[in-house]
């Protein structure tokens, strides 16, 4: 019985030890996270089923743009952004480019084709000159679709996302980011990639994460040295195309199309995956207790075990 005892106390102090000393190392070294988006059962990134975006630090950004999913071919679906995994299919986004805040994971949200209508997204300079190509996405009539801008060297948008309601006239449903260029001696550096294996493939590459804050404003950070940005030259998170500026809220439930979803692989509060997010010393105080429970499990045995042996004498 007292080597029992003995192996518990021996037990517990070296879980202790073990936790001070892997706490010490996490404190150590600055955390980054991790932001994945599922494409879900309605399309795929280029033949992936995930694009993960690793190695981020709080404050950088990240953006989904429509054209890195690939749907299926005469699929009755059509891309109306993405979701926080867990919640359901009507609960969208509003915002397709977002600072990284932690760790992460999207579902790309599908609605059903009806009163369908073409809407156009232009990427201009502040004298209305063409800087990328225009894009045309389609989306129900009604629909508020939310559209992220994408990076473009040594310039700034008005806004990072734009949103609007779709109308039945086409020629009405046009999304403009204006980008001004930043002043001479601005150079951002160039931005993130998604960790392969699952990058999108050219023309549909996955928009790169850029820094926020300031150095965000900018496009990010050179070397360590933020570019400082006036506050009236910062780009807006979300602009709607008709009233400006609008609240960073969920696109109401009134107007989408729910559509039943398939769960994703980390959706609906995973425990295993909440487990791994925890910091490394709350993981080793997991460990050393559940340690001391099979050491106190294994002690109330062989007690109970020496008791029905001297009571069978």
């Amino acid at each position: 019985m007292k080597i029992v005892k003995k192996m518990m106390v021996f037990l517990l102090t070296l879980c202790m030890a073990a936790s001070v000393s892997i706490t010490s190392k996490a404190e150590d070294k600055p955390y980054t996270y991790t932001v994945r988006f599922f494409a879900g059962a309605r399309g795929t990134f280029n033949g992936k089923q995930v694009v993960v975006f690793s190695g981020l630090k709080k404050g950088e950004r990240v953006t989904f743009r429509q054209s890195d999913v690939v749907l299926e071919k005469n699929s009755k679906y059509y891309i109306r952004g993405i979701r926080e995994s867990g919640k359901d299919n009507n609960t969208v986004s509003s915002q397709s480019s977002f600072e990284v805040t932690g760790d992460q994971d999207y579902v790309v949200a599908y609605g059903i084709k009806g009163n369908s209508v073409g809407y156009t997204v232009r990427y201009v300079d502040t004298d209305g000159n063409q800087l990328l190509p225009d894009e045309t996405y389609y989306g129900n009539v009604g629909d508020r679709p939310v559209i992220a801008y994408q990076y473009i060297e040594n310039y700034l948008p008005q806004a990072y996302n734009l949103t609007g309601t779709l109308k039945a006239n086409e020629a009405e449903n046009v999304f403009t980011f204006t980008y001004a260029p930043i002043e001479a001696g601005e150079a951002p550096a160039t931005p993130a990639t998604p960790a392969t294996p699952a990058t999108p493939a050219a023309p549909a590459a996955a928009t790169p994460a850029v820094p926020a804050g300031d150095a965000a404003a900018a496009g990010a950070a050179d070397a360590g040295a933020p570019v400082a940005v006036p506050d009236e030259q910062v780009p807006a998170d979300l602009q709607d195309v008709e009233d400006g500026d609008v609240p960073l809220a969920n696109i109401g439930e009134d107007q989408l199309t729910n559509i039943a979803d398939e769960e994703t692989p980390l959706s609906r509060g995973d425990f295993a995956k909440r487990v791994l997010d925890l910091p490394m010393g709350a993981k080793a105080g997991i460990l050393s207790l559940l340690v001391l429970l099979i050491a106190g499990g294994t002690y109330l045995y062989m007690r109970r075990k020496k008791r029905k042996m001297q009571n069978a004498e």
